[in-house]
């Protein structure tokens, strides 16, 4: 349990090391709700997630065909590192996200409270596409478990965990990141856990949905001027918003 809270340790240590030398836009969390409801919908609907769709398709395909041969193969390796990939998939990318929400009030990093938003909306959204797709496909995990196999949450969690600080923090602490998550999306074959092509179709459900969150979110953030509509008892009309780089 130490090695676990030491890990997190590590990754709390870019959220509050950095300067906040340039300005990170975001919506605002009072536009929260509002913005995740864009990018639950509309915000998905992109030419831009074609490419990697159509590869991450691709590649569950291929490795749906070589599962159980996969499967065997890595087993026995994969269970080794079982309870560590277990605890630092879901359970820890979830938390730290709920963490990172609390301590935004306590903070005036602009690029720690854009990092919270982003994390949290694209948590939830691949967090729903996951558990739908699991119970539209309904396939039994290879140890017998059934309807829950088809994708992998916690590879999905990881990468969604990794997407958001390759964004903020760079590529050094991007590779980190990335690399846990395939260290959990591995240990997820772990003694019947998932299938192979589960944890490649749960990464990239979870790169998708990062991706366009960040994508979604820093262009709404950054338009100049935007328009709303209002209707009060005695009027209608348009809001016109002007946004000065705050």
């Amino acid at each position: 349990m130490n090695k676990m809270i030491f890990a997190a340790l590590l990754l709390f240590i870019p959220i509050f090391s950095f300067a906040d030398s340039a300005q990170y836009p975001y919506p605002g969390f009072h536009k929260y709700f509002q913005t995740l409801g864009y990018n639950f919908t509309l915000g998905l609907i992109s030419s831009e997630n074609l490419k990697p769709l159509y590869i991450g398709g691709i590649a569950t395909g291929v490795a749906y065909g070589f599962d159980d041969t996969l499967s065997h193969k890595l087993s026995p390796y994969a269970k080794q590192i079982g309870e560590a990939g277990q605890i630092l998939g879901s359970p820890f990318v979830m938390g730290l996200t709920a963490a990172s929400l609390v301590a935004v009030p306590f903070t005036e990093n602009q690029k720690f409270r854009a990092f919270a938003f982003d994390l949290s909306q694209s948590l939830i959204i691949e967090y729903v596409i996951v558990n739908a797709t699991k119970k539209a496909v309904g396939r039994t995990r290879p140890n017998g478990h059934p309807g829950d196999s088809f994708p992998s949450g916690h590879a999905g969690d990881s990468f969604v965990l990794a997407g958001v600080v390759n964004h903020y923090y760079g590529k050094k602490w991007g590779f980190a990141a990335y690399s846990l998550a395939a260290f959990v999306g591995f240990s997820r074959v772990e003694k019947g856990k998932h299938f192979p092509s589960d944890v490649v179709m749960g990464s990239t459900i979870g790169y998708i949905t990062t991706a366009s969150v960040l994508r979604n979110n820093n262009a709404r953030a950054m338009k100049k001027v935007s328009m709303m509509p209002f209707v009060g008892r005695k009027s209608c009309g348009v809001d016109v918003l002007i946004n000065m780089g705050r």
